[in-house]
């Protein structure tokens, strides 16, 4: 199935630099391992060759890196390592939606905190109770000036959550922070480990890669009526079927306004995009252009009346694909305001590619693979450049610190309700994710 989805968690990249410091020390590579890297890695090659969306592959000369990442599976030390030559062959092509996802691990692994980009600063978001990070007295608000000694930016935080979550998990990673008023601080924060109790299959593999994406910051709630007047729905993706998002745009049915909240939504189904646009609009909408190996073809929503009142659009850095798409909708057709951060850029459509490997003992792994580019109705990609807000507005890192939400409160006071920051700072708890 296509999709415009962002994994951001596991997103590819190149690997890091050697002067990336890791705290664990890896095992090195054992027998078969060589073998079976490099076996991912020719699926990896045959996928890309044979349909990805650019038959120029952006100038990339995919045979050649395909030869040298084969040379630096036969030089790893590690497993690891191995990998590492995949998501490095993928790299050049610089495309958000194209990415390797590795074998599963046989084990969870939760760093206990969350971060984003917010502006120009890396910030942490959350911290989970009980966890190394909390006794450390690591809080929302502080500024990650390095994690692993690299400085956090919107153009490589990606690669670094791609490389700590997916390629080389660490059972510590080092941060240096800053907190307003205090002197920088460097701790080396413990994970949460806790061993898989799944046999893994190809039927449940990329299902484990989603429900990890979707685990890493899901809310207790989703809607929030305020005087019956505004609805407020807390959007975490755009994995729905059409019937599901005719369910939840009901809701709004006899509110005079909607705020939806598309921070953190790193996107999902075509087809649930094009029938929430249809849901706002009450006429026909040309979403923009699907730019095919082979073809283009319209992306286009039929208008149903679903919902006509004031809309109020939120989005912030990890706003992604979907999500950043339909907030640019919105601006385009002046359908309503979109406030907060700059969307993500990542706004390709792809397609999941499952392998397997072995007899007796099967191994599961993947690729995401771009088959399209969408091209806005303005005529210009979001990739790489992501949506302005019609009306910036950051949380500070004392919000964060005192678990205020401005973004929200002015979203609500725009939608024609009040709410103060404190008040819209708990309407959507964190619920985080317990493994057994």
């Amino acid at each position: 199935m296509a999709f415009l989805f962002s994994g951001r968690t596991f997103l590819l990249c190149a690997v890091l630099s050697a002067s990336c410091s890791l705290i664990a020390q890896e095992n090195r590579i054992q027998d078969g391992q060589r073998e079976l890297a490099a076996d991912m890695l020719q699926d990896v090659y045959k996928d890309v060759k044979s349909d990805y969306y650019d038959p120029k592959y952006h100038g990339v000369d995919i045979e050649a890196r395909f030869k040298q990442a084969g040379e630096l599976i036969k030089k790893a030390n590690s497993f690891n390592q191995a990998l590492g030559a995949i998501a490095w062959y993928l790299d050049p092509l610089n495309d958000s939606h194209t990415f390797f996802v590795p074998p599963d691990r046989a084990f969870h692994l939760d760093y206990g905190w969350r971060m984003q980009m917010v502006g120009d600063k890396c910030l942490i978001t959350a911290v989970k109770p009980g966890t190394d990070a909390e006794k450390q007295g690591l809080k929302p608000g502080d500024e990650i000036l390095t994690l692993a000694t690299v400085a956090p930016e919107r153009n490589n935080l990606w690669k670094l959550e791609y490389l700590f979550n997916t390629l080389r998990p660490q059972p510590a990673l080092r941060l240096v922070i800053q907190r307003a008023g205090s002197e920088q601080k460097t701790m080396d924060v413990q994970a949460e480990i806790v061993r898989s109790q799944q046999v893994i299959t190809v039927d449940n593999y990329w299902k484990e890669i989603v429900d990890y994406e979707r685990s890493l910051q899901p809310y207790e709630r989703r809607w929030v009526s305020l005087d019956n007047q505004v609805l407020v729905w807390k959007l975490p993706d755009f994995e729905m079927d059409e019937k599901g998002v005719d369910a939840v745009i009901g809701r709004a049915a006899g509110y005079k306004a909607l705020v939806l909240d598309l921070r953190g939504n790193p996107g999902g189904y075509i087809n649930a995009l094009r029938r929430m646009v249809g849901n706002v609009f009450d006429h026909d909408i040309t979403i923009g252009t699907m730019e095919k190996r082979k073809k283009s073809e319209p992306m286009n929503s039929k208008g149903n009346k679903a919902f006509n009142g004031k809309l109020i659009v939120l989005i912030d850095s990890r706003s992604a694909s979907s999500a950043e798409i339909f907030a640019r909708v919105i601006q385009l057709e002046k359908r309503g305001a979109v406030v907060g951060d700059r969307s993500a850029g990542a706004v390709m459509v792809a397609e999941e590619r499952p392998h397997e490997v072995g007899l007796d003992r099967r191994v599961f792994y993947g690729d995401s693979l771009t088959i399209g580019n969408v091209v806005m109705a303005d005529g210009k990609s979001l990739e790489h450049a992501g949506v302005t807000p019609d009306e910036v507005l950051l949380p500070t890192p004392q919000d964060l610190a005192a678990g205020r939400d401005p973004v929200l409160a002015r979203a609500v006071s725009l939608a024609g309700a009040q709410i103060s920051p404190e008040e819209a700072g708990k309407l959507f708890p964190v619920k985080w994710v317990k493994y057994q």
